[in-house]
Formats: C-alpha cells, sequence, structure tokens
C-alpha cells in the first residue's frame, strides 16, 4: 500500500486523473525508490510499515510531521512525508519521473510525439525541474528534522539524491 494516492498531484504537479490513469503504477514503482535513497533501507522499510504504530512512534512522526527545533534554536515545522496539505516530496519524485517519461512514447519506428490541433509544444524542462526543486527542499527539511533526534532514527542512511536543470542533465 503506497503513502501517497493521486490526490497528492495538485497545484504545481497538477495531473488531471481523466488523463494520467496509469500514475498509480508510477507511485507503486518510485515510492519505495525514493523512500529507499531518502531515508535509506532500513528506515524505509520501516516506514513502510506505519499504519500500524502509535502516535508517539518516531516513524509515525517521521510520515506524518512533527515540529521540531533544529540545530541552530530555531522552532521549524516538518510536513511529513504525508499530510493534509497534499505536499510530499514522494508526489514532486513520481511527477518527475511521470512527465519525463510520458514526453514521448514508443512506437516500432522509434520515439514518437503526440500532436494535438490548436496547440503547440511546449517545453517541460522547467516544469519538472521545479518539482524536483520542490522535492530536495522537503528532503533537507527531512533531514534537519531526523538530525535534531539522530537517537531515534540511528538507521537514516540517505544517499545522494542530486540536481537537476532545465535540460534535464
Amino acid at each position: 500500500m503506497s503513502l501517497i494516492d493521486t490526490t497528492y498531484f495538485n497545484y504545481e504537479i497538477n495531473l488531471p486523473a481523466s488523463n494520467y490513469s496509469d500514475i498509480q503504477g508510477f507511485i507503486d514503482r518510485l515510492e519505495p525508490e525514493i523512500l529507499q535513497k531518502a531515508l535509506g533501507y532500513p528506515l524505509a522499510k520501516l516506514v513502510g510499515a506505519y499504519v500500524a504504530l502509535t502516535a508517539t512512534d518516531p516513524i509515525k512522526s517521521l510520515v506524518e510531521g512533527d515540529e521540531f527545533t533544529d540545530l541552530s534554536g530555531k522552532v521549524r515545522k516538518w510536513n511529513g512525508l504525508i499530510n493534509t496539505g497534499k505536499k510530499s516530496l514522494i508526489a514532486h519524485y513520481v511527477y518527475y519521473y511521470y512527465r519525463r517519461d510520458k514526453v514521448t512514447y514508443t512506437t516500432p519506428m522509434g520515439e514518437k510525439k503526440g500532436t494535438a490541433e490548436n496547440s503547440a509544444d511546449a517545453e517541460i524542462g522547467n516544469k519538472i525541474m521545479r518539482a524536483w526543486n520542490l522535492m530536495t527542499d522537503e528532503l533537507d527539511m527531512m533531514d534537519a528534522y531526523i538530525k535534531t533526534i539522530p537517537e531515534l532514527y540511528a538507521a537514516y542512511d540517505p544517499e545522494c539524491i542530486g540536481s537537476v536543470n532545465s535540460f534535464d542533465l
């Protein structure tokens, strides 16, 4: 069962349900991938089992968010991996790869682009780069949250996620 669902694709990462009916498959495939990259395998595995946890469990706080005082003494809010605002680093990650995949479609004759009447192609680079950058901002906030209570998240072992630019490099 995924943490996020199609309702997380709103505002800047809007994917109208009627046009993007295969998004759940991308969520199912990419959510475990980003959790493992962002948290490390042991902690990602614990997050996957969060629904059975009590309200005081640190994994539940990681998933649902928490207020914390960062290492410089500033009070901050970690929104969690899921929340009522429907903003998640998972959704931004999935959106990036979903939209990147859908720029073309594969045929026996090679990669093709669809055409529509009374429209022109627009570059997708800036839009997916923005989604990626929003994800990395949320990863930074999560990192700050976890580092304030390292004894609770001893299994935290993130990979370098990296950055992208409008050329998808």
